[in-house]
C-alpha cells in the first residue's frame, strides 16, 4: 500500500476526474449516489493514507 501513498502516484488527478464526471452526470439527471459514496470513501482513504505517511 505504501507505493500508492505519494501524491504523485496516489491517483488524486484521477479522483478529481471522477468527481468532475459525477458532477456532470448529476447535472444531466443521472442517479450517481452509489458512485458518489464510493468516491467519497476512496478519497477519504487516500487522504488518511497521505496524512499517515507525511505526504499531506
Amino acid at each position: 500500500m505504501e507505493e500508492w501513498c505519494t501524491l504523485k502516484d496516489s491517483g488524486w488527478g484521477q479522483l478529481e476526474k471522477w468527481a468532475g464526471t459525477l458532477n456532470m452526470d448529476k447535472k444531466f439527471g443521472f442517479e450517481v449516489k452509489f458512485a458518489d459514496n464510493m468516491l467519497e470513501n476512496i478519497s477519504l482513504a487516500c487522504f488518511a493514507c497521505s496524512m499517515n505517511f507525511g505526504e499531506g
